[in-house]
């Protein structure tokens, strides 16, 4: 039983239109590929943001962290005050002192506030670690008056929380 066979031979492999979807999707690998490696995508060395938590106490007019990942410096944490509501005005911030000769990790001593509004960032570079127990004070004259303080992490420019003293 001899198979009666007629095989067509011809002589191009793939359609004209299927050559050049798969050129158009090679080069489309090709170029994305390129991209990434240029834009950076591929190193994966992002800085990553620290959590801190904290309590607001109103009697003691203070902010205490209850919690920070560890190695957490003070020198890279930018504090913003900012009067949001009342009849007084804010005049000092202490952070872990309530003493004006006292060193603490964002000034020395305390901080004179003009316009209700000021922006602390750490007078030296040495490493001071935040740790639980750590604490904001507000000083407030004139009044009762509410002060929203919120920590920025100054490497990536984030927001680690923000907090209402009222004073």
């Amino acid at each position: 039983m001899k198979a009666n066979r007629k095989f067509v031979e011809r002589e191009e492999a793939v359609s004209a239109v299927i050559g050049v979807i798969l050129m158009v999707a090679i080069t489309v690998a090709i170029a994305a590929a390129v991209y990434v490696y240029v834009s950076g995508m591929i190193s994966g060395t992002t800085k990553h943001t620290p959590t801190i938590s904290a309590i607001v106490d109103h009697s003691a007019n203070t902010i205490t962290i209850t919690g920070a990942e560890a190695g957490t410096d003070w020198k890279d944490i930018e504090l913003i005050a900012t009067k949001t509501s009342g009849s007084g005005t804010f005049s000092k911030i202490y952070v872990n002192s309530t003493s004006a000769g006292a060193t603490n990790p964002l000034n020395q001593g305390n901080v004179d506030v003009t316009n209700n509004q000021t922006t602390l960032n750490p007078v030296s570079s040495s490493s001071q670690t935040v740790n639980a127990g750590d604490y904001i004070q507000i000083v407030g004259t004139g009044g009762t008056l509410n002060v929203e303080v919120k920590l920025v992490y100054k490497p990536t420019n984030t927001l680690i929380g923000s907090w209402t003293v009222q004073v």
